[in-house]
Protein backbone atom coordinates (compact mmCIF):
# COMPACT_ATOMS: atom_id res chain seq x y z
CA UNK A 1 0.00 0.00 0.00
CA UNK A 2 1.35 3.44 -0.94
CA UNK A 3 2.31 5.66 1.99
CA UNK A 4 3.63 8.87 0.44
CA UNK A 5 1.14 11.40 1.86
CA UNK A 6 -0.35 11.87 5.32
CA UNK A 7 -3.83 11.00 4.04
CA UNK A 8 -2.62 7.55 2.92
CA UNK A 9 -2.25 6.53 6.57
CA UNK A 10 -6.02 6.73 7.00
CA UNK A 11 -6.24 3.34 5.31
CA UNK A 12 -4.68 1.83 8.44
CA UNK A 13 -7.10 3.46 10.86
CA UNK A 14 -10.22 1.43 11.53
CA UNK A 15 -13.70 2.81 12.04
CA UNK A 16 -15.28 2.70 15.49
CA UNK A 17 -18.97 2.86 16.23
CA UNK A 18 -18.49 4.02 19.81
CA UNK A 19 -15.76 5.57 21.90
CA UNK A 20 -13.67 3.33 24.15
CA UNK A 21 -13.69 5.87 26.99
CA UNK A 22 -14.22 9.57 27.61
CA UNK A 23 -11.27 11.85 26.94
CA UNK A 24 -9.14 12.49 29.99
CA UNK A 25 -10.51 9.52 31.92
CA UNK A 26 -7.73 7.03 31.07
CA UNK A 27 -4.83 6.44 28.69
CA UNK A 28 -4.38 3.97 25.87
CA UNK A 29 -1.59 4.20 23.30
CA UNK A 30 -2.86 4.95 19.80
CA UNK A 31 -0.67 6.41 17.05
CA UNK A 32 -3.75 6.85 14.88
CA UNK A 33 -4.75 9.88 16.94
CA UNK A 34 -1.55 11.66 15.91
CA UNK A 35 -2.14 10.75 12.26
CA UNK A 36 -5.49 12.53 12.56
CA UNK A 37 -3.81 15.54 14.18
CA UNK A 38 -1.50 15.77 11.18
CA UNK A 39 -4.53 15.79 8.89
CA UNK A 40 -6.18 18.48 11.02
CA UNK A 41 -3.08 20.66 10.55
CA UNK A 42 -3.47 20.25 6.80
CA UNK A 43 -7.17 21.08 6.90
CA UNK A 44 -6.79 24.16 9.11
CA UNK A 45 -3.72 25.64 7.39
CA UNK A 46 -4.38 24.59 3.80
CA UNK A 47 -0.79 23.36 3.59
CA UNK A 48 0.64 19.87 3.53
CA UNK A 49 1.63 18.52 6.94
CA UNK A 50 5.26 18.25 5.83
CA UNK A 51 5.45 21.79 4.44
CA UNK A 52 3.83 23.25 7.55
CA UNK A 53 6.34 21.64 9.92
CA UNK A 54 9.23 22.67 7.68
CA UNK A 55 8.12 26.30 7.51
CA UNK A 56 6.96 26.78 11.10
CA UNK A 57 9.29 24.56 13.15
CA UNK A 58 12.31 23.13 11.35
CA UNK A 59 13.42 26.20 9.37
CA UNK A 60 12.92 28.82 12.12
CA UNK A 61 14.80 26.69 14.67
CA UNK A 62 17.61 25.81 12.30
CA UNK A 63 16.75 22.10 12.41
CA UNK A 64 18.52 21.56 9.11
CA UNK A 65 18.91 17.80 9.50
CA UNK A 66 15.27 16.95 10.28
CA UNK A 67 13.31 15.65 7.30
CA UNK A 68 10.39 13.51 6.18
CA UNK A 69 12.48 11.48 3.76
CA UNK A 70 11.21 9.67 0.70
CA UNK A 71 12.02 6.09 1.64
CA UNK A 72 12.36 4.97 -1.98
CA UNK A 73 14.73 7.84 -2.77
CA UNK A 74 18.49 8.18 -2.32
CA UNK A 75 19.07 9.49 1.19
CA UNK A 76 22.60 10.29 2.30
CA UNK A 77 23.91 10.47 5.87
CA UNK A 78 21.08 8.45 7.37
CA UNK A 79 21.43 5.55 9.78
CA UNK A 80 19.79 2.28 8.77
CA UNK A 81 17.84 0.35 11.36
CA UNK A 82 18.45 -3.22 12.50
CA UNK A 83 15.88 -5.28 14.37
CA UNK A 84 15.96 -8.36 16.59
CA UNK A 85 12.21 -8.84 16.07
CA UNK A 86 12.14 -9.81 12.37
CA UNK A 87 14.00 -13.14 12.35
CA UNK A 88 12.77 -15.97 14.57
CA UNK A 89 16.26 -16.52 15.98
CA UNK A 90 16.46 -12.78 16.86
CA UNK A 91 19.54 -12.29 14.72
CA UNK A 92 19.82 -8.72 13.46
CA UNK A 93 17.88 -7.97 10.28
CA UNK A 94 17.56 -4.81 8.23
CA UNK A 95 14.27 -2.97 8.79
CA UNK A 96 13.90 -1.72 5.21
CA UNK A 97 10.46 -3.29 4.59
CA UNK A 98 9.02 -1.84 7.80
CA UNK A 99 9.77 1.84 7.14
CA UNK A 100 7.28 4.32 5.70
CA UNK A 101 7.24 8.07 5.09
CA UNK A 102 6.59 10.20 8.16
CA UNK A 103 3.06 10.84 9.40
CA UNK A 104 1.67 12.83 12.30
CA UNK A 105 2.55 9.85 14.46
CA UNK A 106 6.20 9.19 13.65
CA UNK A 107 9.09 8.61 11.24
CA UNK A 108 10.81 11.95 10.71
CA UNK A 109 14.58 11.61 10.52
CA UNK A 110 16.56 13.87 12.83
CA UNK A 111 19.78 14.29 14.81
CA UNK A 112 20.62 14.78 18.49
CA UNK A 113 21.62 18.38 17.78
CA UNK A 114 18.34 19.21 16.05
CA UNK A 115 16.26 17.62 18.80
CA UNK A 116 18.24 19.60 21.37
CA UNK A 117 17.29 22.78 19.48
CA UNK A 118 13.63 21.72 19.55
CA UNK A 119 13.79 20.98 23.28
CA UNK A 120 15.28 24.34 24.19
CA UNK A 121 12.89 26.22 21.90
CA UNK A 122 9.91 24.57 23.58
CA UNK A 123 11.24 25.34 27.07
CA UNK A 124 12.02 28.97 26.13
CA UNK A 125 8.56 29.59 24.60
CA UNK A 126 9.89 30.06 21.07
CA UNK A 127 7.38 27.58 19.64
CA UNK A 128 4.31 28.25 21.77
CA UNK A 129 3.21 30.92 24.20
CA UNK A 130 3.95 30.37 27.89
CA UNK A 131 0.28 29.68 28.63
CA UNK A 132 0.03 27.06 25.87
CA UNK A 133 3.37 25.49 26.82
CA UNK A 134 2.31 25.24 30.47
CA UNK A 135 -0.96 23.63 29.36
CA UNK A 136 0.97 21.15 27.21
CA UNK A 137 3.26 20.20 30.13
CA UNK A 138 0.46 19.87 32.68
CA UNK A 139 -0.24 16.23 33.67
CA UNK A 140 -3.62 15.19 32.28
CA UNK A 141 -3.87 11.44 32.75
CA UNK A 142 -1.80 8.54 34.12
CA UNK A 143 -0.08 6.54 31.39
CA UNK A 144 1.65 3.17 31.57
CA UNK A 145 4.77 4.51 33.33
CA UNK A 146 4.38 8.29 33.47
CA UNK A 147 1.74 10.97 33.39
CA UNK A 148 0.78 12.41 30.01
CA UNK A 149 0.35 16.02 28.97
CA UNK A 150 -0.54 16.95 25.41
CA UNK A 151 1.70 14.66 23.34
CA UNK A 152 4.40 14.60 26.01
CA UNK A 153 5.46 12.35 28.89
CA UNK A 154 5.69 13.86 32.38
CA UNK A 155 7.67 11.59 34.69
CA UNK A 156 7.14 12.48 38.35
CA UNK A 157 8.68 9.33 39.86
CA UNK A 158 11.97 11.17 40.48
CA UNK A 159 13.06 14.03 42.72
CA UNK A 160 12.82 16.36 39.75
CA UNK A 161 10.23 16.22 36.99
CA UNK A 162 11.38 14.84 33.64
CA UNK A 163 9.43 15.75 30.51
CA UNK A 164 9.96 14.39 27.03
CA UNK A 165 8.94 11.60 24.74
CA UNK A 166 10.16 8.18 23.67
CA UNK A 167 9.34 5.94 20.75
CA UNK A 168 10.45 3.16 18.53
CA UNK A 169 9.76 0.85 15.65
CA UNK A 170 11.51 -2.09 14.01
CA UNK A 171 15.20 -1.18 14.17
CA UNK A 172 14.61 2.18 15.88
CA UNK A 173 14.64 3.40 19.47
CA UNK A 174 14.74 7.01 20.63
CA UNK A 175 14.12 9.16 23.67
CA UNK A 176 14.19 12.85 24.57
CA UNK A 177 14.33 13.86 28.24
CA UNK A 178 14.34 17.35 29.76
CA UNK A 179 15.23 17.51 33.46
CA UNK A 180 13.25 20.58 34.54
CA UNK A 181 15.14 21.60 37.68
CA UNK A 182 18.76 20.94 36.67
CA UNK A 183 18.13 21.99 33.04
CA UNK A 184 19.84 18.96 31.53
CA UNK A 185 18.62 17.62 28.20
CA UNK A 186 19.31 14.03 27.13
CA UNK A 187 18.75 12.80 23.56
CA UNK A 188 19.12 9.08 22.82
CA UNK A 189 19.00 7.77 19.23
CA UNK A 190 19.57 4.10 18.43
CA UNK A 191 19.35 2.13 15.18
CA UNK A 192 18.98 -1.19 17.02
CA UNK A 193 15.77 -2.13 18.84
CA UNK A 194 17.28 -4.12 21.71
CA UNK A 195 17.33 -2.97 25.36
CA UNK A 196 20.30 -0.64 24.85
CA UNK A 197 18.24 2.55 24.69
CA UNK A 198 16.48 1.71 27.96
CA UNK A 199 19.79 1.01 29.68
CA UNK A 200 21.21 4.36 28.55
CA UNK A 201 18.03 6.14 29.66
CA UNK A 202 18.15 4.59 33.12
CA UNK A 203 21.87 5.42 33.41
CA UNK A 204 21.26 9.14 32.90
CA UNK A 205 18.29 9.16 35.26
CA UNK A 206 20.40 7.51 37.95
CA UNK A 207 23.20 10.07 37.48
CA UNK A 208 21.12 13.23 37.19
CA UNK A 209 18.39 12.60 39.76
CA UNK A 210 17.05 10.06 42.24
CA UNK A 211 13.91 7.99 42.44
CA UNK A 212 11.47 9.33 45.04
CA UNK A 213 11.25 7.29 48.23
CA UNK A 214 7.98 5.45 48.63
CA UNK A 215 5.99 6.61 51.64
Amino acid sequence: MELKKTVHFLNYIGSFESRLFFQGSKYEYNGGGFVLLGLIIQEVTGESYYDYLQKNIFDPLGMNHTKALEIDGINYNTAEGYSIYINKDKSLAHNYYYISKASGASAHYSTAEDLFKFSKALRNYQLLSKNTTDLMLEPKVKGYNTFLGYGIDIDKKYEETIVGHSGGWYGIRCEWMDFLDSDYTVIILSNIDNDGKEEVSNFFKSKLTKMKELK
